[in-house]
């Protein structure tokens, strides 16, 4: 049995990309032997810009539940 290979997963909640390749990695992991590590991000800050009105965090249902959810996930 081999160690299982070891990756850092960095998502954004307002990001459908990155749930979607969230969900893929979850999915694969067992099956390729990785053990995922959930990090969170914001791309916004990462770029410096700004967010539209439409994407304010009181805009956007969940989004704070999403982050803590992802923080307190396993191995994150």
């Amino acid at each position: 049995m081999t160690d299982p290979v070891r990756v850092s997963v960095y998502i954004d909640p307002s990001c459908p990309w990155t749930w979607i390749i969230a969900a893929w990695l979850r999915e694969v992991a067992p099956q390729r032997g990785l053990m995922l590590r959930w990090r969170s991000l914001s791309l916004v800050q990462r770029d410096g810009t700004e967010l539209p009105p439409s994407m304010l965090p009181q805009q956007v249902p969940g989004r704070q539940e999403v982050t803590t959810s992802v923080s307190s996930h396993p191995g994150g």
